[in-house]
């Protein structure tokens, strides 16, 4: 058998522009501030998806810049998947088992002030490499799935934890489960 026959996939790439007249933020006293000047975002974005048999393999990321620096956002993202899937029980249920990774470039974080609930500016912690890793588990039956993942495992290995929020590690592993049920079409 051919080694194409075999594997499969498909790339794309594509860019995004955004701009906001009059942005409102938070400035690193907490006080609330409106630029008189149009923010742009520049975005450039490549997907890969390979396939090998039941193996999939999906990759997306993504380069962006601000065009003023109290828009805080890492240079590099990325999200990956490497799963199996497939049919089981005579083909009827489909299942899919993997791991999800999530991984943002240095960035500063915002801050969070719990007595406003408000995001706001700060300049001294800044994060470097952050990946999230993710188990997940998920069936469909017809009109029914069903989830289990299982949510930021790599502290359970390396014991570093990650700030998404300056000062405020995101949660040890966690679990979260769910079912979807669609009863009419």
């Amino acid at each position: 058998m051919e080694r194409s026959a075999l594997l499969r996939g498909n790339a794309k790439v594509s860019g995004n522009y955004h701009l906001v007249n009059y942005l409102t933020y938070f400035d690193t006293l907490g006080v609330a501030r409106q630029t008189g000047l149009p923010v742009s975002v520049l975005q450039l974005n490549a997907t890969l998806r390979l396939r090998l048999g039941p193996l999939f393999f999906e990759n997306q990321v993504a380069l962006q810049q601000a065009s003023e620096e109290f828009l805080r956002l890492p240079v590099l993202y990325g999200a990956h998947s490497l799963y199996l899937q497939g049919m089981i029980f005579k083909k009827v249920m489909l299942t899919r088992f993997g791991l999800d990774l999530r991984v943002s470039g240095d960035f500063t974080p915002y801050a969070f002030h719990p007595l406003t609930g408000q995001f706001y500016l700060q300049n001294t912690p800044t994060e470097a490499w952050q990946p999230l890793l993710d188990a997940v588990l998920a069936f469909k039956v017809r009109k029914f799935r069903f989830l289990f993942r299982l949510e930021n495992i790599l502290p359970v290995f390396t014991n570093q934890y990650y700030y998404l929020v300056a000062g405020n590690p995101i949660p040890q592993m966690t679990w979260r489960a769910g079912v979807s049920w669609q009863f009419v079409d």
